[in-house]
């Protein structure tokens, strides 16, 4: 029995407290709806089995029975679909191996200027690199332009390239002027090639 106040009064009456969530890991050996065999490690939120580790046939693409996944809330890992997972072993997904921030800034004289920040990976990587400009980022190339009735004028232009050593950001501008920018950066393990 618990007491408890209720409008400056103790009551005696029973009170039913939900418990938190407990998260369990067990080993199933059992099988999905398809009656597909599964022998591995399940992680479960008390709702539902959400990550599993281990094998089902099939569970990882025909013929691939071994593997990881974690399925999104409210779905089971053992019966849900690949939209309702988010992740699994069996998706192709590239490994971020170095990311950071580039801070530069343009001197407003020269009309070409060029960003260098080493990032000595020694292979030329794949990458996803996003400037900001104001409290807005941009995918490169970045352009400014004036649009006229008969032409489109390209007043500044940022390019962005990555070799085996360095990230290259190229600032081509008719009209320069001094400005501080941020340029976020990932790069993957696999390579541009």
């Amino acid at each position: 029995m618990s007491l408890i106040k209720v409008d400056g009064q103790v009551s005696t009456d029973h009170v039913s407290v939900n418990p938190a969530p407990q998260t369990t890991i067990r080993t199933v050996t059992d099988q999905d709806m398809s009656n597909k065999p599964i022998n591995a490690q399940i992680v479960s939120d008390s709702v539902n089995d959400r990550v599993l580790l281990g094998t089902q046939e099939d569970g990882f693409g025909t013929g691939k029975d071994f593997g990881f996944k974690v399925s999104q809330e409210g779905y089971d890992v053992k019966t849900c679909t690949d939209d309702q997972l988010v992740m699994s072993s069996a998706f192709n997904s590239f490994k971020i191996v170095a990311s950071g921030t580039i801070n530069f800034s343009t001197n407003g004289t020269d009309t070409v200027q060029v960003f260098d920040t080493v990032h000595g990976l020694g292979y030329t990587p794949s990458f996803v690199i996003h400037m900001k400009y104001g409290s807005t980022y941009y995918n490169f190339p970045v352009f400014s332009a004036q649009i006229g009735s008969t032409n489109v004028e390209i007043n500044e232009l940022f390019e962005v390239y990555v070799d085996s050593s360095k990230i290259s950001i190229r600032y081509y501008a008719k009209y320069p002027y001094a400005y501080s920018y941020s340029a976020k950066y990932y790069l993957m393990k696999e390579t541009a090639n």
